[in-house]
């Protein structure tokens, strides 16, 4: 009956939901499913964790309203400046693709 409390609760307050990376009583994971009862993380090896609602006394949500990328590039060469021209290509072409993406949502031209 517990699970089922505390299941209506995490679903009425909207504290997380599917497709949310969270870390609970030492499991992290992205959310796959939530139900009254249970939640299920997946983590980043593919493990599913299957947590009843009411043993969750503690819960950090990392993508709530925030999240970053981490990119790991490997450039083969051994000329130095081609892996800076890359990564700064890289960087000005990720700025600028931002700055329409804010500009479509905002409505400027």
């Amino acid at each position: 009956m517990k699970d089922v409390i505390n299941g209506f609760f995490i679903l009425f307050e909207n504290q997380f939901g599917v497709g949310d990376v969270i870390a609970v009583d030492g499991a992290q994971g992205v959310v796959e499913a939530m139900n009254l009862r249970t939640t299920t993380l997946r983590d980043v090896l593919g493990r599913a964790h299957i947590i009843p609602n009411s043993v969750m006394q503690k819960v950090t949500v990392h993508s709530r309203e925030w999240s970053r990328a981490v990119l790991d590039i490997e450039v083969a060469s051994c000329n130095m400046s081609a892996p800076r021209c890359f990564c700064r290509c890289f960087l000005w072409r990720c700025c600028y693709n931002f700055v329409l993406f804010r500009d479509s949502i905002t409505g400027r031209l």
